[in-house]
């Protein structure tokens, strides 16, 4: 079993990407992956209760009780006014992010994408 990390730096409906990043972890957990997701800059965004992530909040809750980790970056949270008890799924805040980060990729996971 492979451990990927997903790094997301876009918010929730630019590009295009969410619905397909939902597809390939859901392809990595059925292929008995463990992943985790590092949520950075606009991406955070995808955390927040409310009606503009609505559609989102099914799939992120099936994702968090399918094992998928949520990292997110505690500096890209606080400058958007999101708190962690505003989050659709519990997300491990954190304040070092790079440093975080760095160790994940080097230590924790065995590949990694960066969209």
């Amino acid at each position: 079993m492979a451990h990927y990390g997903l790094v997301l730096t876009r918010s929730p409906g630019e590009g295009g990407c969410t619905q397909p990043l939902f597809k390939l972890t859901g392809g990595m957990l059925d292929a008995g992956h463990q992943v985790t997701w590092f949520l950075l800059s606009d991406a955070v965004w995808m955390l927040k209760k409310g009606p503009a992530t609505m559609e989102l909040h099914g799939e992120l809750a099936a994702m968090g009780n399918s094992g998928v980790k949520v990292v997110a970056c505690g500096e890209s949270m606080e400058a958007r006014g999101l708190r962690p008890d505003e989050t659709v799924v519990p997300a491990e805040i954190t304040d070092d992010t790079y440093g975080h980060l760095v160790d994940l990729v080097m230590e924790e996971w065995d590949n990694h994408l960066i969209v």
